[in-house]
């Protein structure tokens, strides 16, 4: 499972590289990184766990990437339901990161300056709920795949 997530990794900073290219150089790595958008996203995500008592949980779920990591049924049960809760809550904050810059484009799509800015960063949004979610499927999976395993083994 780490390959996944380092493979991941690695087409990221791939298709980074690829778009300063496009773009002339212009810009560079910084023009990929928007940080109160991804402050908000993990505003809209993280208090959720918190609030819930998944923050464990869901910690759990990165150490049962490591092969001899075990852990009761339970425990993987609730593991699997706090990255299910980390997925669907970064797809809505994602969803609302990408919208709310979109009606202020539209407010101002009068001024041809703004849109460019204002639209690449709902864009921006998008490529992050993308990414958190691409990291989160192999994590997933290995959750499910423990979880079936046990159960096998019993």
């Amino acid at each position: 499972m780490m390959m996944e997530l380092v493979s991941i990794m690695m087409v990221i900073v791939f298709l980074a590289i690829q778009g300063m290219t496009f773009s002339g150089g212009g810009g560079g790595i910084a023009a990929f990184i928007d940080l109160p958008t991804l402050i908000c996203m993990l505003f809209l995500t993280l208090p959720v766990l918190a609030r819930r008592g998944m923050w464990k949980d869901f910690i759990r779920a990165f150490q049962m990437m490591k092969k001899n990591f075990s852990c009761s049924l339970g425990e993987m049960k609730r593991t699997k339901e706090a990255v299910e809760l980390m997925q669907k809550q970064m797809l809505y904050a994602g969803a609302m990161n990408t919208v709310l810059p979109l009606i202020c484009v539209l407010k101002m799509l009068s001024d041809a300056a703004a849109l460019g800015p204002n639209v690449s960063v709902a864009l921006i949004a998008a490529l992050y709920t993308a990414i958190l979610e691409l990291l989160l499927l192999p994590v997933q999976l290995e959750v499910n795949r423990r979880i079936i395993d046990y159960m096998e083994e019993e």
